[in-house]
């Protein structure tokens, strides 16, 4: 009896890599060099049977690494409606102006990868077209729900763009 009720307790509850707390450091690949005011979004997922709709966003929280490179974001806690551990994916979006991820061990975009480093690289982009297509590659894969929860990551691509004027590049 109490091994039954341990597994269903288990089963309900969450593992610390869905609910976090998440925290790491975002550096230069080159250099290593922390990058301050990089936004780091956490973004949970409900995954639903296909009668309900497949998923749902349920939450995002972002935050802005400060000048060694850090960032945190508490623990979110999943409730068991949310269908606890396998109920729920998390993903990271990073982002840095004039950078590209190229950790992705550090930061997965896939939501089933583990965390492997609290560590993620970035590389600095050299040419104006390059920075241009991350910008456009970025928004992509983040849902209209999560985007509207980061209001700080999607300013901060809006503005890098109208700086960019990338507007101009997708007319020639």
């Amino acid at each position: 009896m109490v091994a039954v009720v341990l597994t269903m307790t288990t089963a309900a509850c969450n593992g610390p890599d869905v609910r976090g707390p998440f925290e790491g450091r975002i550096v230069d690949a080159e250099t290593g060099a922390p990058i301050e005011g990089a936004v780091v979004v956490v973004a949970w997922t409900h995954l639903m049977n296909w009668f309900e709709g497949g998923r749902r966003e349920v939450d995002a929280r972002e935050t802005v690494t400060d000048a060694q490179g850090r960032w945190q974001i508490p623990e979110r806690p999943t409730p068991i409606w949310e269908g606890g551990i396998a109920g729920v994916r998390r993903r990271f979006y990073v982002f840095a102006p004039g950078y590209d991820v190229v950790d992705p061990a550090g930061t997965p975009r896939d939501e089933y990868a583990e965390r492997e480093s609290t560590v993620t690289m970035m590389r600095r982009l050299g040419t104006k077209e390059e920075r241009c297509r991350v910008l456009t590659y970025a928004p992509l894969h983040m849902s209209a729900e999560t985007a509207g929860r980061s209001p700080t990551f999607t300013a901060a691509i809006a503005r890098e763009r109208l700086e960019l004027r990338c507007n101009e590049l997708t007319r020639d």
